[in-house]
């Protein structure tokens, strides 16, 4: 978890600088480069950092679906539409329930 966690943020950093090419060559060096490699997570510091707002899950689902070669306009209409889903639950997305979906 904490390992992924980390390849995360440096992608989502670098996802402003760099292309989709390039952004996929330092995903696949991230994962050669963590193969192998074990990451604990000593710190509650780290552990509160975990917890994210809904936009930031989004901005980092938006990179995800980047990365796996959505067009622009896919992207923009999964989040258009979560974003809608989010104001009407009015709740933070790991409080959802199945009930407020239906």
């Amino acid at each position: 978890m904490v390992k992924n966690e980390i390849k995360n943020r440096i992608l989502m950093e670098m996802g402003e600088r760099l292309g989709i090419n390039e952004l996929k060559a330092l995903k696949e060096c991230l994962d050669r480069n963590f193969y192998n490699v074990e990451i604990t997570n000593n710190t509650a510091e780290l552990m509160v950092q975990n917890v994210s707002t809904n936009e930031q899950l989004l901005s980092k689902f938006s990179f995800e679906k980047k990365l796996e070669g959505c067009s622009n306009k896919t992207i923009v209409q999964y989040i258009r539409e979560t974003k809608k889903f989010f104001s009407m639950a009015k709740k933070h997305c790991t409080n959802i329930t199945a009930d407020d979906i239906n």
